[in-house]
């Protein structure tokens, strides 16, 4: 499996779009108020959750992250976007994102250089689970090894492939990692999405 089967890189200021998902959004700096990540932890009593979701309404007042979608005609296929928080030296359960939803935008917010997404290519006997704000696919072998094909560390803004089998390991990171993501209404595939993003400079 190669990386760009799993997510690719976009060429998007991280910087500004950070800036203005926290203030449209009025999500606290990590570093003044974690309480407010764990929050969301201690809430679903889980150690990676969906920590808030926003209609694609939201989308109309981040304009940076508007206009690069806007470029590719895309912004009217904005469904929804969610906040996920993961807890210090947490490893999320491989999983198939709900309702079969294939391919998402991902920001990092707070701490994401010290924790990453893995992919199998395993075949995973699974079963739905709900949550708060998803139903997602997960093994019925929670505890089985699987091998990992590709690993990922979100740096900036990616696409990233969401139907094939994928964790997130925050082992190694002291901190939360909180992530903001955007997913599509029309659920179109990732192979479909990745030429779209991939043509923009």
């Amino acid at each position: 499996m190669l990386r760009e089967e799993c997510c690719i890189p976009l060429n998007w200021n991280v910087e500004l779009c950070r800036a203005e998902i926290m203030h449209y959004l009025g999500l606290p700096r990590y570093d003044l108020d974690t309480d407010y990540y764990e929050g969301f932890c201690l809430e679903q009593n889980k150690g990676f959750v969906v920590a808030k979701s926003w209609t694609a309404e939201a989308v109309a007042g981040l304009p940076y992250i508007a206009s690069q979608l806007q470029a590719l005609g895309l912004l009217d296929q904005v469904g929804h976007c969610q906040i996920f928080v993961c807890r210090p030296r947490h490893i999320g359960l491989w999983h198939l994102d709900g309702v079969d939803r294939h391919a998402s935008i991902n920001f990092p917010l707070f701490n994401t250089e010290h924790g990453k997404v893995d992919w199998t290519v395993d075949d995973i006997e699974c079963i739905k689970e709900t949550s708060v704000y998803t139903t997602h696919s997960v093994p019925v072998d929670r505890g089985a090894f699987h091998r990992v094909e590709h690993s990922s560390v979100l740096t900036g803004v990616q696409l990233l492939k969401t139907d094939i089998w994928h964790r997130l390991d925050n082992a190694d990171n002291t901190l939360h990692r909180v992530v903001f993501s955007i997913r599509f209404k029309t659920n179109p595939l990732y192979e479909t999405l990745r030429p779209i993003f991939e043509s923009q400079v």
